[in-house]
Protein backbone atom coordinates (compact mmCIF):
# COMPACT_ATOMS: atom_id res chain seq x y z
CA UNK A 1 0.00 0.00 0.00
CA UNK A 2 1.80 3.13 -1.44
CA UNK A 3 1.08 6.48 0.30
CA UNK A 4 -2.43 7.63 -0.26
CA UNK A 5 -2.92 11.56 1.05
CA UNK A 6 -0.82 14.31 -0.05
CA UNK A 7 -1.31 17.76 -0.65
CA UNK A 8 0.72 20.44 -1.91
CA UNK A 9 1.02 23.28 1.09
CA UNK A 10 2.62 26.78 1.29
CA UNK A 11 5.53 25.49 2.41
CA UNK A 12 5.85 21.91 0.74
CA UNK A 13 3.84 18.32 1.17
CA UNK A 14 1.54 17.71 4.10
CA UNK A 15 1.67 14.10 3.98
CA UNK A 16 0.21 10.99 5.02
CA UNK A 17 3.64 9.64 6.78
CA UNK A 18 3.92 6.19 7.41
CA UNK A 19 6.77 6.64 9.85
CA UNK A 20 4.95 8.85 12.35
CA UNK A 21 2.23 6.71 12.17
CA UNK A 22 4.66 3.80 13.48
CA UNK A 23 6.11 5.83 15.99
CA UNK A 24 2.49 6.53 17.28
CA UNK A 25 1.55 3.58 17.62
CA UNK A 26 4.56 2.45 19.40
CA UNK A 27 3.89 4.90 21.71
CA UNK A 28 0.41 4.12 22.53
CA UNK A 29 1.23 0.82 22.61
CA UNK A 30 4.00 1.44 25.27
CA UNK A 31 0.98 3.63 26.98
CA UNK A 32 -1.42 1.10 27.22
CA UNK A 33 1.09 -1.21 28.83
CA UNK A 34 2.18 1.03 31.17
CA UNK A 35 -1.30 1.88 32.11
CA UNK A 36 -2.21 -2.06 32.81
CA UNK A 37 0.84 -2.49 34.92
CA UNK A 38 -0.19 0.12 36.87
CA UNK A 39 -3.56 -0.55 37.95
CA UNK A 40 -2.27 -4.38 38.58
CA UNK A 41 0.21 -2.66 40.63
CA UNK A 42 -2.47 -0.47 42.42
CA UNK A 43 -5.07 -3.12 42.77
CA UNK A 44 -2.59 -5.38 44.61
CA UNK A 45 -1.45 -2.57 46.66
CA UNK A 46 -4.74 -2.37 47.40
CA UNK A 47 -5.56 -5.57 48.13
CA UNK A 48 -2.66 -5.74 50.83
CA UNK A 49 -3.48 -2.29 52.35
CA UNK A 50 -7.13 -3.49 53.22
CA UNK A 51 -5.47 -6.49 55.37
CA UNK A 52 -3.61 -4.37 57.37
CA UNK A 53 -6.85 -3.01 58.34
CA UNK A 54 -8.20 -6.58 59.29
CA UNK A 55 -9.04 -6.60 62.75
CA UNK A 56 -7.24 -8.56 63.97
CA UNK A 57 -4.73 -8.39 61.84
CA UNK A 58 -3.07 -11.60 60.64
CA UNK A 59 0.76 -11.61 59.75
CA UNK A 60 1.25 -14.60 58.04
CA UNK A 61 -1.75 -13.45 55.68
CA UNK A 62 0.01 -9.90 55.44
CA UNK A 63 3.74 -11.51 54.96
CA UNK A 64 2.00 -13.69 52.25
CA UNK A 65 0.47 -11.22 50.15
CA UNK A 66 3.26 -9.06 50.58
CA UNK A 67 5.74 -11.63 49.00
CA UNK A 68 2.95 -12.80 46.61
CA UNK A 69 2.76 -8.61 45.57
CA UNK A 70 6.51 -8.43 44.73
CA UNK A 71 6.64 -11.62 42.75
CA UNK A 72 3.77 -9.91 40.45
CA UNK A 73 5.55 -6.77 40.32
CA UNK A 74 8.62 -8.09 39.50
CA UNK A 75 6.46 -10.36 36.65
CA UNK A 76 5.26 -7.11 35.67
CA UNK A 77 8.49 -5.52 34.63
CA UNK A 78 7.14 -1.85 35.71
CA UNK A 79 10.85 -0.21 35.58
CA UNK A 80 11.32 -2.14 31.82
CA UNK A 81 7.98 -0.58 30.76
CA UNK A 82 8.81 3.27 32.02
CA UNK A 83 11.93 2.50 30.28
CA UNK A 84 10.31 1.33 26.80
CA UNK A 85 7.70 4.34 27.19
CA UNK A 86 10.30 7.34 27.92
CA UNK A 87 12.02 5.65 24.72
CA UNK A 88 9.05 5.86 22.25
CA UNK A 89 8.05 8.71 23.93
CA UNK A 90 11.73 10.86 23.06
CA UNK A 91 11.80 9.10 19.43
CA UNK A 92 8.47 9.69 18.78
CA UNK A 93 8.52 13.64 19.64
CA UNK A 94 12.21 14.16 18.16
CA UNK A 95 10.62 12.68 14.92
CA UNK A 96 8.20 15.02 14.96
CA UNK A 97 10.31 18.00 15.42
CA UNK A 98 12.91 16.50 12.84
CA UNK A 99 9.52 16.62 10.20
CA UNK A 100 8.25 19.56 11.06
CA UNK A 101 11.84 21.23 10.68
CA UNK A 102 12.01 19.65 7.15
CA UNK A 103 8.23 21.05 6.47
CA UNK A 104 9.75 24.65 7.87
CA UNK A 105 12.46 25.14 6.23
CA UNK A 106 13.54 24.45 1.95
CA UNK A 107 17.17 25.09 2.26
CA UNK A 108 18.84 22.02 3.43
CA UNK A 109 21.77 23.41 4.70
CA UNK A 110 19.30 25.00 7.28
CA UNK A 111 17.48 21.50 7.53
CA UNK A 112 20.80 20.08 8.66
CA UNK A 113 21.67 22.30 11.28
CA UNK A 114 18.40 22.15 13.29
CA UNK A 115 18.32 18.63 13.32
CA UNK A 116 21.93 18.40 14.46
CA UNK A 117 20.55 20.49 17.30
CA UNK A 118 17.81 18.37 17.77
CA UNK A 119 19.16 15.13 17.62
CA UNK A 120 22.53 15.93 18.83
CA UNK A 121 21.44 17.87 21.81
CA UNK A 122 23.99 18.00 24.88
CA UNK A 123 26.67 15.42 23.51
CA UNK A 124 29.34 18.21 22.09
CA UNK A 125 31.64 14.68 21.55
CA UNK A 126 29.13 13.37 18.82
CA UNK A 127 28.83 16.85 17.37
CA UNK A 128 32.56 16.45 15.87
CA UNK A 129 32.35 12.85 14.41
CA UNK A 130 32.33 12.82 10.83
CA UNK A 131 30.15 9.64 10.54
CA UNK A 132 27.81 11.38 12.81
CA UNK A 133 27.83 14.44 10.53
CA UNK A 134 27.25 12.67 7.35
CA UNK A 135 24.29 10.47 8.81
CA UNK A 136 22.38 13.88 9.58
CA UNK A 137 23.52 15.29 6.74
CA UNK A 138 21.87 12.22 4.80
CA UNK A 139 18.66 12.29 7.44
CA UNK A 140 18.47 16.12 6.45
CA UNK A 141 18.72 15.43 2.66
CA UNK A 142 15.71 12.74 3.20
CA UNK A 143 13.26 14.19 5.28
CA UNK A 144 13.89 17.09 2.78
CA UNK A 145 12.85 15.16 -0.30
CA UNK A 146 10.02 13.75 1.37
CA UNK A 147 8.63 16.91 2.74
CA UNK A 148 9.53 18.76 -0.92
CA UNK A 149 9.74 16.37 -3.23
CA UNK A 150 7.58 13.41 -2.96
CA UNK A 151 5.97 11.82 0.31
CA UNK A 152 6.50 8.64 -1.44
CA UNK A 153 7.08 5.24 -0.12
CA UNK A 154 10.52 5.09 -1.28
CA UNK A 155 11.09 8.15 0.30
CA UNK A 156 9.75 7.06 3.58
CA UNK A 157 12.16 4.34 3.34
CA UNK A 158 15.20 6.49 2.76
CA UNK A 159 13.73 8.45 6.04
CA UNK A 160 14.33 5.14 7.91
CA UNK A 161 17.11 4.11 7.02
CA UNK A 162 19.33 6.93 7.25
CA UNK A 163 17.58 7.49 10.61
CA UNK A 164 18.64 3.61 11.89
CA UNK A 165 22.31 4.41 10.12
CA UNK A 166 22.19 7.50 11.96
CA UNK A 167 21.48 5.38 15.49
CA UNK A 168 23.66 2.43 14.95
CA UNK A 169 26.61 5.44 14.38
CA UNK A 170 25.37 7.29 17.32
CA UNK A 171 24.73 4.07 19.71
CA UNK A 172 27.75 1.90 18.28
CA UNK A 173 30.56 4.39 17.46
CA UNK A 174 30.46 2.89 13.92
Amino acid sequence: MGLETAERGGNGFTPVNHLMSELRAELDWATHELSIANNRLAELESTLNAAYHDVPIDEKKIERMSMEREIEEAKLQIDSLYDLHHIARTRFEKMEMAFEIARQYNLLSVVSVNLRNLLLVGQPDLRSRLDVRAALAAIGSALHDYCWVEPSDEADARVRSTLMHFESCVAWGE
